[in-house]
């Protein structure tokens, strides 16, 4: 996007976009007080970019500074993916999936009838 700009550190708590979870939001600030607003964050060959806009009356961050990293907790949570992994072994019928299939398409048009109400 237009005015983003990317910010690599030498360690990141943030989490990139990656596996259907989107990637974390937050802040780095220097010790000077230049704030760095984090809206995306990318894993490209295994180097974390944090991807967003300098705070209105920041300026750079200089090579070297040291930086403090605060993630949007709220929303790491709200994104998080901590439900069990579940594997599957057996054989369903077709019969059987195209009923439940049916039985689930059927049950997904309830819901969204009623909620538009």
């Amino acid at each position: 996007e237009e005015g983003k700009l990317a910010v690599i550190v030498d360690e990141s708590i943030f989490y990139p976009q990656g596996g259907g979870q989107p990637a974390d939001h937050g802040v780095l600030v220097s010790s000077s007080g230049v704030t760095f607003k984090v809206e995306d964050v990318r894993s490209n060959q295994g180097v974390i970019q944090h991807y967003g806009r300098f705070a209105e009356g920041s300026s750079e961050f200089a090579a070297g500074d040291t930086l403090s990293l605060t993630v949007d907790g709220t929303r790491r949570v709200l994104n998080a993916r901590d439900a069990p992994y579940v594997e599957y072994k057996g054989k369903v019928d077709k019969a059987e999936i195209d009923n439940l299939i049916l039985a689930l398409n059927t049950e997904a048009a309830r819901l969204i009838s009623a909620g538009s109400q």
